[in-house]
């Protein structure tokens, strides 16, 4: 039988209470092939541990994944300052193949991000300190991440947002994809062009937008920039729920940073095969609205040159 939709929390350990330099790390997990891959490179991480907040958020109601990721969190009892894991029991709407390709680009409503968006607004109740850095299950981040996304958070006032580096990701390894790091143009709440920039980029770098793989914010400030998005539900692409969000807090004055010195891996799986996307498969592309089709023309490969470099770059002082 399946249990209602709604947040529970499942496990607790230690009491979530914000001390001076405390954070919190968000795990969000949605799929159980994911589990093994990230807590090998998770273990890896270095970070402040007695500072730490650990918060799982499993937004399924998958009761096989709740029992694995319970397994791999008892490793963890009475290392950090606090542990949680809350489950979501949510499921996102299930739409055809046919909606993907012709509806799905604009309207997120026939989607699983309805139910991600209320993932983040869940995320932002329960985390107890303002500092925090969120890791998605499909992701496998360097060792430095969490050192390195908060010294930028500390060291930039006007930083709202600082964010590692990850791939697209797909079914087909052959194929290039873009950066999940963003120039962007806006009319309104709609997102008319999306550039992606070019991998080869060193150290930090002032962006538009990002997507939420690997990224540490301030608990207020995304909440506020999260509050009226259902309102233009409509207005979002598919594709950039995530990147809107981000570039929400950089229109509220803030600055968004990419840190080009830390690369994380992007899985995918086909047919059983996990698929691992890194640098090596990285163009920048482009993605713009066509109005007079009310949709987009995506992923179109571009050639970066000097020009498009000098004019769009922004480089961290």
């Amino acid at each position: 039988m399946r249990r209602k939709p709604g947040l529970r929390l499942i496990y607790s350990e230690g009491k979530p209470i914000e001390h001076e330099g405390d954070f919190s790390l968000v795990l969000c997990f949605s799929r159980k092939w994911c589990v093994h891959n990230f807590f090998v490179f998770f273990n890896k991480l270095r970070m402040p541990i007695d500072n730490c907040h650990l918060i799982i958020y499993d937004n399924t109601d998958d009761e096989q994944l709740k029992k694995m990721l319970i397994e791999r969190i008892m490793i963890y009892k009475d290392i950090f300052r606090s542990l949680s894991y809350w489950k979501s029991y949510r499921r996102p709407n299930v739409v055809s193949a046919l909606d993907e390709i012709w509806k799905g680009q604009v309207d997120i409503t026939k989607s699983k991000l309805p139910v991600i968006y209320q993932m983040h607004l869940d995320i932002v109740d329960i985390i107890p300190t303002q500092r925090f850095i969120i890791m998605e299950d499909d992701t496998l981040v360097p060792k430095y991440a969490v050192e390195k996304l908060l010294k930028t958070l500390d060291k930039y006032p006007r930083c709202g947002v600082a964010c590692a580096i990850e791939t697209g990701r797909g079914t087909n390894i052959n194929r290039p994809t873009r950066l999940g790091v963003h120039i962007i143009k806006r009319q309104g709440n709609r997102i008319i062009e999306r550039l992606s920039l070019p991998p080869n980029l060193k150290g930090k770098i002032l962006v538009d937008g990002c997507g939420w793989y690997c990224t540490a914010s301030y608990r207020d400030l995304w909440k506020k920039s999260l509050l009226d998005m259902k309102k233009y539900f409509k207005d979002i692409p598919r594709f950039g729920m995530d990147n809107l969000h981000t570039n929400n807090i950089k229109q509220m004055g803030y600055d968004i940073i990419a840190d080009f010195s830390l690369w994380c891996k992007h899985m995918d799986l086909d047919c059983g095969k996990i698929l691992f996307w890194d640098k090596s498969k990285a163009v920048p592309m482009l993605d713009v609205w066509l109005p007079e089709y009310k949709t987009y023309a995506q992923g179109v490969v571009i050639k970066w040159t000097r020009t498009l470099e000098r004019k769009l770059i922004r480089k961290v002082k």
